[in-house]
């Protein structure tokens, strides 16, 4: 019997095995034939090894060029039909946008996550709008439409961009809570650890800031990053280097395995004005019995409990940020680590990958089992 096919479609490489691989190999041990459709950033060896097909795109990320964009729909339009996939999930902006038209051109069913909505939805402009317009005609082909929290599948409603009938909330995308568990520190210093991607949006900028207000009283704290820069992100790295030249930063480069990077840390930081699904970042801090900072923002306040697992701090706030880091500093040991249990606790019950894999399952389930 011929396997049914599967493609899992995004705009990174990186992003799709960072936050969906566990679900894709899920798919593999279950039977079906897998492929990711993405731009090629991570050595495909990561996919192969694992069973799962890998087909290179070109997406223009952060473009607004519709000729780009509409040879990325014939691109993806060629893909479907020539490999006769049953099902696709589409990530991303762009991938669910032209993702979609293309599936609803090749005649295939299609789910959409929005992951986030990230800067377009921040302002309301010329070029919201016209995302809005995409998403509403593109998103009328989806069998179903996935947000990550409630303020994105409530904006969506609101603005009649989806039906509500094939809306429903994703609990994140999944966290390994075998692999990401306690582990015991051996750094002596305190640190601060932001992780993710070396964007302003997402208050590097005010990371840094409040470093700087902090390393005036405290030498012995030390303040890292860790993730990749974007080709158009005012983050740079000669800035990060000034800032490790003026003592204030300690950059750790970017890597596919966190999980020693986490372990040194005693608290993870995101200080986002980004609209956000759900931090993977902090999802993997707590699920490690980290205490985790992140603002009071879409997306960070589906993990960050204030008071209980962690704090909220105000948006593109730096003395209010530097206040809710100071406060972590002065907690004991055991208040950190009691936090650091209830973002365990937290993880476990709602954000652990065998609840979203279930959910999967069952939708494929639903979807092929008439095939």
């Amino acid at each position: 019997m011929q396997k049914q096919k599967l493609a899992f479609v995004g705009n990174s490489a990186k992003m799709m095995y960072n936050f969906r691989i566990s679900v894709m190999k899920n798919c593999v041990e279950q039977g079906y034939d897998v492929t990711v459709v993405a731009v090629e950033d991570l050595d495909i060896s990561y996919f192969t090894k694992v069973g799962i097909n890998f087909i290179p795109i070109q997406v223009d990320s952060h473009g607004t060029n519709v000729f780009r964009d509409l040879r990325l729909m014939n691109q993806l339009s060629r893909i479907y039909k020539r490999q006769h996939f049953d099902f696709i999930f589409h990530y991303t902006i762009k991938a669910v946008i032209y993702g979609e038209f293309a599936a609803k051109m090749a005649g295939v069913p299609s789910i959409s996550i929005v992951t986030g909505l990230g800067q377009v939805f921040i302002n309301d402009t010329h070029i919201t709008r016209i995302v809005e317009w995409l998403y509403k005609y593109s998103l009328k082909h989806a069998k179903q439409v996935w947000f990550l929290n409630d303020d994105d599948r409530q904006l969506f409603l609101q603005r009649k961009l989806v039906s509500i009938d094939k809306v429903r909330i994703l609990p994140g995308e999944g966290v390994n809570t075998t692999l990401f568990c306690p582990q015991k520190k051996e750094s002596k210093d305190f640190s601060f650890l932001y992780l993710g991607r070396l964007l302003l949006e997402k208050g590097v900028g005010d990371y840094a800031e409040a470093a700087r207000i902090l390393r005036r009283k405290h030498k012995d704290v030390k303040f890292c990053l860790l993730g990749s820069f974007d080709e158009v992100s005012e983050i740079t790295p000669e800035l990060v280097k000034s800032w490790e030249k003026e003592g204030i930063m300690c950059y750790l480069g970017e890597t596919t395995n966190v999980i020693p990077y986490i372990k040194e840390a005693d608290c993870i930081i995101l200080p986002s004005a980004y609209r956000e699904g759900v931090p993977r970042s902090l999802m993997e801090a707590a699920a490690m019995e980290k205490p985790i900072i992140a603002t009071n923002n879409i997306g960070c306040r589906e993990i960050v409990k204030d008071g209980k697992n962690g704090f909220l701090c105000n948006v593109r706030d730096v003395k209010s940020l530097s206040n809710t880091m100071l406060k972590m500093m002065q907690l004991t040991d055991e208040e950190r680590r009691e936090m650091g249990r209830e973002g365990r606790k937290l993880v476990i019950e709602k954000f652990e990958d065998k609840i979203v894999i279930d959910i999967y399952n069952k939708t494929l389930g639903h979807y092929l089992q008439s095939k």
